[in-house]
């Protein structure tokens, strides 16, 4: 059993070692798009005037005749109690 160790040692090395050297050649080459930006050279000055990108959403005014009054202790329903008085005894 040992003496297949060394030559099994040697030879799982060269298959890792012929597999680190031809996996990049194996796979397909990487083409790099050339992506071009625009881009705008802009002088720096003590004061900038610079208009907002995005305009603000003005809230919606809500319908007056849409908004209730409060609530009053006349308006709220007395408590009933959840179990009848016969169940109680």
């Amino acid at each position: 059993m040992w003496r297949g160790a060394p030559a099994s040692l040697l030879l799982h090395a060269a298959v890792v070692f012929g597999g680190t050297v031809a996996w990049p050649y194996l796979s397909p080459p990487r083409t790099a798009e050339m992506v071009i930006v625009p881009i705008e050279l802009v002088s720096v000055a003590p004061t900038t005037n610079i208009a907002p990108s995005v305009k603000r959403e003005e809230p919606e005014e809500p319908d007056e005749e849409a908004e209730e009054p409060p609530l009053t202790e006349e308006d709220i329903p007395p408590e009933e109690d959840s179990i009848p008085d016969e169940e109680r005894q």
